[in-house]
């Protein structure tokens, strides 16, 4: 509703093609609710998305493949800030760990050290700096852990957690409606937190007034849609 209302305020229809680039979960969750809107009431406009990891995505902007890239915090995530660009803060995220409903023995809550107890999960390549802090929390726990599951796709690792295998750290944007709808379960690390800015990137000094336009119609969308979550 919300981000309905910020498209159709705009007085001028953009029109052109607009290449976004985001991590499959954003793109599915955050992303992809206002499209149809957005092509709704911008009839000569084609919307172009690509998913893949962060550093490709941050090539393929600066090598002009991409109009705009919605990222976790680059320069933290990925050691890598996008060149000749501006951002604007989108929203807060965290990665949680989940468990399936369906599992009577879930904890109320752990410590890292506790992370042994069950199958463990993991989300690969997309939060190399999440990996790297559970990594370090890990260690000074003593702990050693070989995931029985990996996979670079959101929807799939949540599928695995759903069927009621282990646990495993997933995006809080990705699983917050199934954690509220009872169908997941977050299980609070006493020891160990992790969260990050979710940035929009865009050009900076480009003075295309049709592109202007979408970044500023397409980035107040975005806004309500988070906001409306």
């Amino acid at each position: 509703q919300q981000a309905q209302v910020a498209i159709q305020t705009m007085n001028v229809e953009v029109e052109g093609t607009f290449k976004i680039g985001t991590l499959n979960s954003l793109g599915l969750y955050i992303v992809s609710p206002i499209i149809g809107l957005f092509l709704k009431h911008n009839s000569k406009l084609i919307v172009h998305m690509t998913y893949t990891d962060g550093p490709s995505l941050i090539q393929a902007f600066e090598d002009g493949e991409l109009d705009i890239i919605i990222l976790p915090d680059a320069q933290v995530e990925y050691g890598i800030e996008p060149k000749s660009s501006e951002k604007k803060f989108l929203m807060q995220d965290e990665m949680w760990l989940i468990g399936s409903a369906k599992d009577s023995q879930l904890p109320e809550d752990i410590e890292v050290q506790d992370l042994a107890l069950k199958p463990y999960v993991s989300l690969m390549e997309r939060y190399p700096n999440f990996q790297k802090e559970l990594t370090k929390a890990m260690s000074k726990a003593g702990l050693e852990l070989t995931p029985v599951f990996e996979t670079v796709n959101v929807g799939t690792l949540k599928r695995v957690l759903e069927s009621g295998l282990g646990w495993g750290f997933l995006p809080a944007h990705s699983i917050r409606k199934h954690v509220r709808t009872g169908r997941l379960n977050s299980v609070p690390v006493l020891d160990f937190s992790y969260s990050t800015n979710i940035f929009y990137y865009y050009k900076k000094n480009k003075l295309d007034e049709n592109a202007q336009r979408m970044n500023e119609a397409f980035f107040r969308a975005l806004s309500q849609q988070v906001a409306s979550r």
